[in-house]
């Protein structure tokens, strides 16, 4: 177990291991390099630093879940359940980028009212997105299942 002298030694070897695939696939800039510090490391007085709490797994989930460019992608619009809701996952990604199956990156999913007035649409899916701890930051694009916004950590 590697022990960090200070929590700015155990950030930048966060940041490093983010882009040990290279800037262009992930840059330290697209996470909350601190949020990610503080989910999975801790000072450890017999240690004399800073270590990791979380194993890979825990640490990548941290990773992911602490994306800065993070969007909505509303699944299902068809499949609407007997209470009147659709499915919309929160992943990691960009609006412009191609949308990676939800199932297998989602950082949580929401139930959306659905709605055929957009705005009230568009206020329902910010309140039930609101309510899992995100906010929405852009504008709606797409439509049906293609329908995205890019949202952050409340």
């Amino acid at each position: 177990m590697t022990t960090y002298t200070t929590n700015l030694d155990a950030i930048e070897a966060i940041a490093t291991a983010i882009e040990a695939g290279g800037t262009d696939t992930a840059h330290r800039d697209e996470y909350d390099l601190d949020a990610i510090f503080r989910a999975t490391h801790e000072y450890d007085a017999e240690a004399g630093g800073f270590v990791q709490t979380v194993d890979e797994d825990g640490f990548w989930a941290a990773v992911q879940r602490q994306a800065k460019d993070v969007f909505v992608v509303v699944t299902d619009v068809e499949d609407i359940d007997d209470s009147g809701h659709t499915a919309a996952y929160v992943i990691p990604g960009s609006l412009g980028a191609a949308w990676p199956d939800p199932s297998e990156v989602s950082l949580g999913a929401v139930r959306i009212p659905a709605n055929d007035d957009p705005d009230e649409w568009a206020r329902g899916a910010a309140d039930a997105l609101s309510g899992e701890g995100w906010t929405v930051v852009g504008d709606w694009t797409g439509s049906g299942a293609r329908t995205a916004a890019r949202v952050v950590r409340a």
